[in-house]
């Protein structure tokens, strides 16, 4: 039921998201859950035991790219469905960094969770210290008073 459930919000808001000409109107795509989504935040998580940098991960796609698949997750293909012009960085990354992430970013994390309690490795409520001040500095700019 619930993955019905899912499925269906899934589907009504990629609807929502194509205009009439089928283009998409998606500029960014932020992407928040666990292995099933991770596209490799756990290889810069030195703490972490869940890791998928190596074979037989990523099989098909070539090499292992620390997501928990052999190929793309689903938040890929649904950054691709959308327009989204990239996979999405993962936001652990060193190399992303300032303005690169308001473009979108991967928060997913294998093993993680939403409460303080869930895996002790890996805290979820860290990595989201930076995006506000950098939406706001952008927004900010964007916005010129007389």
């Amino acid at each position: 039921m619930t993955l019905f459930i899912f499925i269906l919000l899934g589907s009504s808001s990629l609807l929502h998201c194509l205009e009439e000409n089928g283009a998409s109107n998606t500029t960014s795509m932020f992407v928040f859950g666990d292995s099933l989504v991770d596209n490799g935040n756990n290889i810069f998580f030195a703490g972490s035991t869940a890791k998928a940098n190596y074979p037989p991960y990523g099989v098909d796609f070539g090499f292992p790219t620390g997501r928990f698949n052999n190929d793309k997750t689903v938040a890929d293909v649904l950054g691709q469905l959308l327009g989204v012009p990239n996979l999405l960085p993962c936001f652990t990354n060193p190399s992303t960094k300032g303005r690169m992430i308001l473009s979108g970013v991967n928060y997913a994390s294998g093993s993680s969770g939403i409460l303080d309690s869930t895996n002790f490795s890996v805290k979820l409520s860290l990595l989201f210290l930076p995006l506000p001040s950098l939406i706001l500095e952008d927004r900010g700019q964007q916005i010129r008073l007389p």
